[in-house]
Order: C-alpha cells, then structure tokens, then sequence
C-alpha cells in the first residue's frame, strides 16, 4: 500500500526514505564516510574518558600519597618533641653535680641546701611526714623555687593531697662551669634532680630566662637567668628601653621541672612584652604558665586526684581521728554499752533505770574506757582544756574522757571541804533525789581562761549539768560541751539545756515503755528528730540567775 510507509514513519520515528534504505550507514551515497566519522568520535570519548580516569587515579594517589606524608611528618614530629624530652632529661641527669650534693661540701648548691645536708649527716634534719594512712598526705615533695611561688603552689598541690614539705629557694649557682652553656629546661632539671638527691623526695623545680628579641636593626640581648632575684630583669629592660625602637619585645620563659626516681617531666610558660611595658612583675605570668602545665603532668602521672577544700577537710578531719587512735575504737563504746543496757539493765519506779552492776557500782572498766575514748573522739573538735563532772557517778566516764584528751580532770564536790578556803557554789535537785544538793569547786581550778567539757553518766532532766554550767558561768570560764553515757529520750534534758547553745553527745539513747528499756538507733552524731523538735519548743535562755527553784543556788564562798 502506498501509505504503508508512511505510516510505519509515523509509528516509529523514521523517514520514508530511510525505510527505502536511502539513509541506512553504508547504504547510501555518503553511508562509509558517516559511519568512519562516527566510529572515530566513539573512540575520541572512550580515549577522554580513560584519559580522565587516569588523572582522577592520579590526583587520588596524590591526595593518598600526601596524607601519608603528612602523617608520617606528625609522627615524626611527636617522636623528635619525645627524643627531646628525653635527653633534656638526660642532659640533667648527666650535668655532673659537685661532690657538695652528696657529702655535704656543697659549693655549688644553694646555702639551705647545704645546711640540710650538714643537718641530715648529723641526723638532725626535719623528716617529711609518713603518707597516707599514717599521715593525711598522699605525696610528699621538697622545691627549689621562689619563696613566693612557693607558697602559692603548696596550696595548689595540697588539693591533691600532696604536701611540698621542704623549700630551698637560694639556688645562686649551679655550681657547674658549664652552667651558662645549660638551657633554661636543664637549668630547671638540675636543680630538681640536686633537691631529689640531696632529700630522697620528688622535687619541684623552676628556672626563668629573659632576653630582648633582636630586631632588623638591632641583635638580641644577653639571656638573663633568674634564680633567686629577680632584680636583673629591671636591669635588663633598663638598658634596653632607650636604645630599643617600637614593637621591640621583652621575652620571658619559664621552665619547671618534677624529678623522682621513676619521673622527669617539665612544663613550660612563654610571655611577650612591648619593651616599652615591661616589668619584672611579668615573669610572674609565665611562671604560673609553667607550673600549671607541670601540675597537670604530675597529677596525670601519679593519678592524684583533685579533691577540693571541703573533701580535704573532711579527710584531714578523719586523719586526726587515725593519729590518735580513736576511729577504730568510734562505736565500740556505744556497741559495749548497749549490749549490757539490753542485758543487765533493770527499770525501777518512776521508769528510773538501774545499771549499777556495769556503770555506778560495780563497773566494767573496758567498757567505761571505751565510753570514754568515744565520748572524747567526737569532742575533741571543741578544743577543750578541761574536763569537769560531779561526784561520784560522773567521775569515772570524766576521767576516760580526760585520759584519752590528755587534759585534767576537775570534779564538783558535794559537800564543802575545810581545805578549801575560796569556792564556787550552787545548788540542785536531781530527779533521783528528794532534796536539792549543793556543789562546790575550789576558784583555784576553774579559770576564766578555761574551755570545759561536763561530762557524767546520766542525760535525764538535765539539772546536774544545769548546775554545772552555773559554775563555770561564775568563773567566767567558756563550756564547749556535754558527754554523757546514757541520755533519757522521754526525760528532755537535752531541751532543757538547750538555751546554753553548746553541743551535746551520748553514747546510748534509751527508751522506757512499759517497763521495758529499748535503745534507741541512731546517727552518734546528731539528736533525734523527735529531740530536734522538742529543742525548738522548749528551748529557754538562760542569764546569770539561777532558776526560778533555786533562788540561793549561786554563792560565791569566802572563808
């Protein structure tokens, strides 16, 4: 059909005469021509296309090749910093030092270096204190640094616990006639590692050097060392202030240096100062650079911790507890006590408790020393200077508390003694008597000087240590404190003197109910909640009277 070609043209997209081989490559007129011109451009992309395959090879290897350049240079780098460390360490600790630095001939060392030397030869130096757990520090090291750095960095060292025992800080010569030849590094090492010798202790070490760059018109000036006096870095910025142009600076670098037997290590502190600005005060600032970066290495290296104010309280308050023996024997009172509380202890009319076979007549020493050292672990604090109680019950608790606090002992009498010519009287009447007694202390043994703890057996309504806090208010003498064996939850003695404002402790607290005594659990160090709140509600304030019941109970004696 004559339209059949034409609609097979319309159906695929082709020409009449290209379904009449008119246009078909090869067929035609101009077919071999065309397809050559074809074939050749093909062959032209595929030929870009390899071509630029191979210069992004190229470029990847490069970025390849380039990265590990690059890194093999870091590592190099670290290895040479590492090398370099490792021989300023060397160089130290091969700078011969004089025979001064062990035979005490020290020359070349500072004066108290030398001094210490001679002392320890004679075996009358000062020995460090025992680290932990013997002592609260953890490290002890000596320095040779300026006596003004070296106060601000002992308290920066003892957040960890550490305590720079030991300054040395005339080092005026290294005692090497090399010495000048030493870089400010070595200079530092040498004088750690002269320290570490001489007092078996890690040390701590600085040395600042300062110089004026050299500019386009002017060379650098000499390198000044500074050792001790600091006085030549004015000098130095003196003279070369007027001779020096604008933006000429000032350099000052610090090297510290820590030396122990396993450990070298160093920290480094750089400032630039305008000449025309310069001060001595500056190297002060690369000082500090230095020793907060050496702060840091040691801390890392000896896995000290940092541990603050508070933490190092606290820990300084358990220490003292360790030094003298107490922490052990903390709760080994109030375990003892409250075993026979629960055993012997019998309840009597008026729900008073009997305990007379272990504490008021027949008594258990073991048990009452350990009382006693306990009552005087949680007291101590209150820094006292005496202890007084009353006779008889008191007295042997008071006499543990005062053996184990190394103070004397002071009781009150009941009755007034001829012997004694000039006393302090007042009067009360305990819960478990029928008529007020009466007390007297001799003026001679209590002072207004003194800082007393009252210390018995019993807590209950609280008028015995009432009347004793009389007395010591007449002789004008401070109480710090209460301790007592046993204290009466239902009895609210503690309110009772709570108006006196001083801290109270007991070893047991012991509850009757119907008959039965139940020991009452609870933190040693703090009243219970129920005695909080009695404390707010019936808290008084006592003045220089007596209680209303005991009108004549303050009389001062003459005889």
């Amino acid at each position: 059909l004559p339209w059949y070609p034409d609609r097979l043209g319309w159906q695929f997209g082709v020409s009449r005469a290209w379904l009449r081989g008119k246009d078909r490559p090869g067929e035609g007129p101009e077919g071999p021509e065309a397809a050559a011109a074809a074939a050749q451009a093909q062959a032209a992309a595929e030929a870009a296309e390899r071509q630029a395959a191979k210069e992004r090879a190229a470029a990847e290897e490069a970025r390849r090749i380039a990265a590990e350049n690059e890194e093999a240079e870091r590592a190099a780098a670290e290895r040479a910093a590492e090398q370099e460390e490792a021989a300023a360490a060397a160089r130290a600790h091969d700078v011969p030092l004089s025979e001064g630095a062990r035979s005490g001939d020290a020359a070349a060392l500072s004066d108290s270096l030398q001094e210490y030397l001679r002392a320890a030869s004679r075996g009358e130096a000062e020995a460090p204190p025992e680290l932990f757990p013997a002592s609260e520090w953890l490290q002890v090291f000596a320095c040779a640094t300026p006596e003004r750095r070296f106060s601000m960095i002992s308290q920066t060292y003892a957040n960890l616990r550490v305590l720079l025992h030991r300054n040395f800080a005339d080092f005026a010569s290294l005692g090497h006639s090399t010495s000048d030849d030493l870089s400010t590094k070595d200079r530092a090492h040498l004088k750690a590692r002269a320290v570490h010798e001489a007092t078996g202790l890690a040390a701590i070490a600085e040395s600042t050097m300062v110089y004026v760059e050299a500019t386009a018109q002017k060379p650098a000036s000499e390198r000044v060392f500074v050792e001790s006096d600091e006085s030549c870095i004015e000098a130095l910025i003196g003279r070369a202030r007027p001779v020096s142009e604008e933006g000429r600076e000032v350099v000052f670098v610090t090297e510290t240096a820590f030396v122990s037997d396993e450990l070298a290590l160093h920290g480094y502190g750089e400032l630039r100062m305008p000449v025309a600005f310069a001060a001595q005060e500056h190297a002060t600032i690369a000082q500090t650079s230095a020793h907060n970066a050496l702060f840091v290495k040691v801390s890392e290296a000896l896995g000290l911790e940092f541990v603050g104010n508070a933490a190092f309280d606290e820990f300084y308050e358990m220490q003292v507890q360790e030094r003298h023996g107490t922490r052990r024997k903390k709760t080994a009172g109030q375990t003892l006590l409250k075993e026979r509380l629960l055993r012997e202890a019998t309840v009597l009319d008026a729900d008073i408790l009997k305990v007379s076979s272990f504490v008021n007549h027949m008594v258990d020493v073991e048990m009452m020393e350990a009382c006693g050292e306990e009552l005087a672990e949680r007291l101590e604090k209150q820094q006292p200077t005496k202890v007084l109680t009353v006779e008889a019950t008191g007295l042997l608790p008071a006499m543990f508390v005062a053996k184990a606090l190394s103070l004397p002992c002071v009781f009150a009498r009941k009755q007034r003694q001829i012997s004694i010519s000039d006393s302090y009287q007042t009067s009360y009447k305990s819960t478990v008597a029928s008529t007020p007694q009466d007390l007297y202390v001799s003026t001679e043994y209590l002072n207004p000087s003194d800082r007393v703890l009252i210390i018995d057996d019993f807590l209950a309504g609280g008028r015995t240590a009432d009347a004793l806090v009389r007395l010591c208010k007449m002789a004008n003498a401070n109480v710090v404190g209460g301790g007592f064996l046993i204290e009466k939850a239902a009895d609210a003695g503690r309110a009772f003197l709570s108006g006196y404002q001083i801290p109270l402790e007991s070893i047991a607290l012991v509850e009757v109910k119907d008959g039965t005594i139940h020991v009452i659990e609870q933190d040693s160090r703090e009243a219970p909640a129920q005695l909080q709140s009695e404390v707010a509600a019936v808290a008084r304030n006592f003045d220089d009277s007596p209680p209303d019941d005991d009108d004549d109970g303050l009389v001062r004696l003459s005889v």
